[in-house]
């Protein structure tokens, strides 16, 4: 792919990258001082529980209707999932 280092967009369409990077960098983390890497020790099915949760959460801030809430949860969401994707 080829990025136009001058659309100022750009930071904004890579931010889950360097997010997961993050994620990707926290492998190997002493879990006592990363959430990060506290998650990736207990493994997938843990991490699928909290990404079940934060789903869960996300849509009753959506049927409550509250956006603000709604955005919280989602960036949640997004998180555990990439969470769940380095650990598998």
């Amino acid at each position: 792919f080829f990025f136009d280092m001058t659309d100022p967009a750009l930071p904004d369409a890579l931010v889950l990258d360097r997010l997961f990077a993050t994620i990707e960098d926290r492998k190997g983390a002493d879990p006592s001082t990363s959430w990060t890497a506290k998650l990736l020790s207990k493994g997938p099915e843990y991490i699928c529980k909290k990404v079940g949760e934060e789903a869960t959460e996300t849509v009753i801030e959506a049927v409550a209707g509250r956006p603000d809430k709604i955005a919280t949860e989602s960036a949640d969401l997004i998180y555990h999932l990439m969470v769940l994707w380095a650990s598998t």
